[in-house]
């Protein structure tokens, strides 16, 4: 009993749901889109009367699809120059019965679904006789405002420019006024759509087409271009279209045939739709294939002839560039073996093919030990002496994922450049010689005469004694200078590494400027976490530190600080100099460690300097495997930081 209650209860309260569902419904029905239709009279594709009642083709396509979609249609009828001008202007969302051209296509956007094929036709009365756009010169023309056949790419202007016609046209709003002056005698002839033709004839006893046709359009709906709604539109008409085409209930055939425009849709289905474009495909499919493989034949052939052209020329550089290029084996086995050099290093260059690399120079382990870093996947730049001559090598292994398949080795002979390098030393040593020693027997000779001579010379003379002595020690410090850089530069440069303590080294380089610091009146602040022990070259640090120092020294404004800190790296030391100079510009900043470059504010401050200091410095600290660096401090003057190994490897 009980469940036979609780089964009612439920049964009732289902029944209720229901019942609510059904009447609280239509509250939440879909409000109706508004949708603004231009229209004008052109039966039977559109029609309005008098009473503005609509219908025509296009007028019941658009009712069935607003039933379908909820739409509520406000048809706003006009001529069709101003159903163009409203849709135009936004003030309509859809436009009837446009033809497609492409200028219409850049002020409207168009359904994709044709609703009717249409061309331009000329009538006459039936008293004339028309046969070609020759004969309408001098006749007066009836056509519709704004009509695509006037206008249109195809349209009857074309042939007016292309036969010099002279034809007055006569235009009008509607079609009714186009074919009643033309029933009346008061135009020659009327340019109209085939199917309003058509449609005329029924009503016009005295028109008829002539043969001369032109201009075929498609007929289909135009909305406002780029408008919100447009999308929307076109989307859901041209979905309907398609969807009324293919019913089996055949609506659009049925609309068609209402006003009688069927005859001019045929549709011929003798094969399925499908079959043709199938054909087509495949005949386009075996032309496009033939072409393309005669066009990779010759491609082939051309690039056979190139391929071949490129390996002469590659021959004849190898053969005469002091290089031997080779290709050796996981196994040590040379593969391949060429170059103007290959003579060098073995009488008869065809032994070298074939032979284990490791069996000809067993001897040089620099040759032996590389490969087999080459061989295990590594990459390996060295030097290696072979007889008398010395070569450059790259031995690059080639893989395959990730196993090496063979290593190509390009040996380049530089025998050339090494004895190039010595004699480069021999020079530098005479010029270093030459430089420094006219200057060096000038100081002794002053030195050595100073005491006697400044004792007999007035103050003014005194002053011009100690010029020339300046100069004499600038001409030293000069000569010392270039001769750096010059062995710098060509790579000459000795490098002897030794232990040394780094504080001591600044203190010893900071006495050097003691008197210039007093004159000053710079304060000197240095801070050392601990004990520095370097194992470099001391000479080439030197010059670094000095150089920092001596520039700090010299920009300083008079008062100022200036800040030597050493700090403690896992691999190397950082060196910095911080003074109380003016900041560099910031055009200046990235030409610092240029070569003979100086500011112009470092200019005005020490017109003497050559701008080869910090040059210099960054030379050497290359060569030390170290860098230098700029940055400006936060309230006043700059820092220069360097960053020294703690050891030398060359």
């Amino acid at each position: 009993m009980r469940n036979f209650l609780t089964h009612r209860l439920f049964f009732s309260i289902f029944i209720l749901i229901t019942a609510l569902f059904i009447c609280v419904k239509p509250t939440f029905a879909q409000e109706k889109r508004i949708v603004k239709v231009g229209v004008y009279h052109n039966p039977p594709k559109i029609s309005v009367t008098s009473d503005g009642q609509v219908s025509g083709l296009f007028a019941d396509v658009l009712i069935y699809i607003a039933e379908k979609e909820n739409w509520e249609l406000v048809f706003v009828p006009g001529t069709f120059e101003q159903n163009l001008q409203q849709l135009e202007s936004g003030e309509i969302d859809i436009a009837v019965d446009v033809a497609v051209t492409g200028d219409r296509e850049l002020l409207f956007d168009f359904s994709n679904e044709t609703i009717l094929s249409s061309w331009g036709v000329v009538y006459t009365n039936k008293n004339m006789t028309l046969d070609s756009f020759k004969d309408l010169s001098g006749k007066d023309v009836a056509i519709l405002r704004s009509s695509v056949y006037m206008e249109g790419p195809a349209g009857i202007n074309q042939y007016i420019g292309a036969f010099e016609l002279d034809i007055r046209f006569v235009e009008k709003e509607q079609y009714d006024e186009v074919f009643t002056l033309l029933e009346n005698g008061e135009v020659d002839a009327a340019i109209v759509s085939r199917i309003s033709g058509l449609e005329a004839e029924k009503k016009y006893k005295n028109i008829k087409a002539s043969d001369v046709i032109f201009s075929p359009t498609e007929l289909r709906f135009a909305f406002t271009r780029n408008a919100v709604n447009s999308s929307y539109l076109r989307e859901k008409i041209d979905t309907w279209i398609r969807i009324m085409k293919n019913d089996q209930e055949k609506t659009f055939e049925g609309m068609l045939r209402k006003y009688g425009l069927s005859s001019l849709v045929t549709r011929i289905e003798v094969v399925p739709p499908w079959v043709l474009p199938t054909i087509i495909g495949g005949i386009l499919f075996i032309l496009i294939s033939w072409i393309l493989i005669l066009s990779l034949r010759t491609a082939r052939r051309t690039a056979l002839g190139q391929l071949a052209e490129k390996e002469r020329y590659f021959s004849k550089v190898i053969d005469n560039v002091p290089v031997i290029l080779s290709e050796i084996d996981t196994n040590g086995i040379v593969l391949f073996a060429a170059g103007k050099s290959v003579r060098d290093v073995i009488d008869d260059p065809n032994k070298l093919t074939g032979s284990s690399i490791f069996e000809l120079y067993k001897d040089n382990q620099e040759i032996t030990k590389n490969i087999r870093l080459a061989i295990q996947g590594q990459e390996v730049k060295y030097e290696a002496s072979i007889g008398s001559h010395i070569f450059r090598m790259i031995a690059t292994p080639i893989k395959r994922d990730t196993l090496v398949e063979k290593v190509v080795v390009l040996a380049i002979d530089i025998t050339e450049e090494h004895q190039l390098q010595k004699a480069k030393k021999e020079f530098i040593a005479l010029v270093q010689h030459q430089l420094r020693t006219p200057p060096g027997a000038m100081r002794w000779a002053v030195e050595l005469l100073s005491p006697k001579v400044t004792k007999i010379l007035t103050t003014q003379e005194r002053e011009i004694w100690n010029i020339f002595e300046s100069q004499i020690k600038r001409m030293i410090t000069l000569a010392n200078t270039l001769s750096d850089v010059s062995e710098i530069e060509t790579g000459l440069f000795p490098i002897n590494p030794e232990e040394f303590s780094l504080p001591e080294l600044i203190e010893t380089i900071s006495k050097e400027f003691i008197n210039k610091i007093e004159v000053k009146k710079l304060s000197v602040l240095k801070k050392y976490s601990e004990p520095k022990t370097l194992k470099h070259d001391k000479n080439a640090v030197g010059i670094i530190l000095h150089a920092l120092i001596s520039n700090a020294v010299q920009y300083s404004e008079q008062g100022g600080k200036i800040t030597i800190t050493a700090s403690d790296q896992p691999n190397s030391v950082i060196v910095s100099v911080s003074d109380s100079a003016k900041k560099i510009p910031d055009e200046v900043q990235g030409k610092l460690f240029t070569n003979l470059y100086r500011g112009k504010e470092a200019i005005k401050m020490n017109p003497e300097g050559l701008g080869l200091s910090l040059y210099l410095t960054k030379l050497l600290l290359e060569q030390l495997k170290g860098k230098i660096w700029y940055e400006p401090n936060p309230t006043v003057g700059n820092t220069f930081h360097v960053e020294i190994p703690k050891s030398f490897s060359s």
